[in-house]
């Protein structure tokens, strides 16, 4: 247990390691008041709320109507507060909460494609004939009213806070081997009573743990910080009522039938899985390489390659078929995106899961036994 903690002291008491911590959390709050907070809008009865004062009065608002969603409790809604409204001279939307979620749903009959083709909504549609209602009644599954625009925020902010932690921890994990390469205090590790094998657990210990600490905490500000504004109502919404019903249908689960809660922890699960993979591959990446720079040069390079790999199907055009599809899943399953609430949809069948779950262990597992291998072998080389 001391060498555990001595190296988790290591890694975490670096002042790099510390100000980026400091600038991650930072950024989030950035972004949680950038990207949610203070873009808030909400027009009732006339009157234009924005930031704080939105959020309160959409939240006021809603919680008259919370529980099952009817057709009576939309009438009554598109009654009391009408309905979405688009300005398009002065490109313009006057929407809350509540009229906002009828329009995204299809419970009327408006649309808009563009400021120059659009119909103004002028009446209620029934529940039965929408998307919304057809997932729902083939599930047996009654949606619900609340408040869930908090949930909406967390899941964003997790996909940052993934992407946050996964710098983060190359920045940590990469000199774990490394230094002792190249500060040629390797052999002399090696040569103590607990260096070929305890001391290669701690570092791997305290690799794993600063990884998922260092998620942990992100998401923990994520969550106290998004519930300060916007409080923890609408976990048991439904994803869909966000106007997601169609994705997720091939073989899996259908995403907009998941609940906020579940989505959220759903996407927890992608996350940690993904540092997991990324720890494993920078502790490899460590072992390998003989300086702390060229240890991360190679993880960074792991890391973005999906990316580069998406990006290079985009641009290309690549036909959609069978063997492209896989290879977008393949891509989605590597932490780059595995981070991103964009990719919780397209990976809930049984089949993707198992992908998801071979590409982990593919990567997780040899990183691991090399990274191990190399480093007890390195006093005979």
């Amino acid at each position: 247990m001391r060498l555990f903690r001595d190296e988790l002291y290591k890694i975490t008491s670096r002042r790099v390691i510390k100000i980026c911590f400091a600038a991650a959390v930072l950024i989030e709050l950035f972004c949680i008041l950038t990207g949610g907070v203070l873009l808030e809008r909400s027009v009732v009865d006339g009157v234009t709320y924005r930031g704080v004062a939105a959020i309160k009065k959409d939240r006021e608002i809603t919680e008259k109507y919370e529980g099952a969603l009817t057709d009576e409790k939309v009438e009554a809604i598109a009654a009391e507060y009408g309905l979405m409204y688009f300005d398009a001279k002065n490109f313009n939307e006057e929407y809350n909460f509540l009229n906002d979620l009828i329009f995204n749903n299809g419970l009327c009959d408006g649309y808009v494609e563009s400021w120059s083709d659009l119909q103004q909504p002028s009446h209620t549609v029934p529940i039965a004939q929408t998307e919304m209602g057809k997932v729902c009644g083939a599930a047996g599954v009654q949606p619900t009213l609340s408040y869930d625009r908090g949930w909406v925020i967390i899941s964003v902010q997790l996909g940052i806070a993934g992407i946050l932690a996964c710098v983060l921890l190359m920045m940590a994990v990469t000199p774990v081997f490394a230094e002792e390469y190249s500060s040629g205090t390797a052999n002399i590790v090696l040569a103590t009573v607990h260096g070929r094998k305890k001391d290669i657990a701690a570092r791997f210990g305290a690799a794993f743990v600063f990884s998922l600490g260092t998620f942990a905490l992100l998401a923990g500000f994520i969550v106290a910080v998004c519930g300060l504004f916007y409080g923890f109502d609408g976990s048991g919404c439904l994803y869909g009522l966000h106007g997601v019903w169609n994705l997720g249908v091939s073989g899996g689960v259908r995403v907009g039938l998941l609940t906020w809660g579940a989505y959220v922890l759903i996407q927890i699960a992608f996350s940690v899985a993904a540092l997991l993979m990324l720890t494993a591959f920078s502790l490899f990446a460590s072992a390998v390489c003989r300086t702390p720079f060229i240890a991360l040069i190679v993880t960074a390079l792991f890391f973005v390659m999906p990316g580069a790999a998406w990006s290079y199907l985009a641009l290309t055009n690549a036909p959609a078929n069978d063997v492209t599809q896989t290879i977008f899943h393949v891509i989605l399953c590597f932490p780059l995106y595995a981070c991103m609430n964009a990719g919780v949809g397209e990976m809930l069948s049984a089949g993707t899961l198992m992908l998801r779950t071979a590409i982990f262990a593919a990567v997780s597992v040899p990183s691991l036994i090399l990274a191990w291998g190399f480093f007890r072998r390195h006093e005979a080389a």
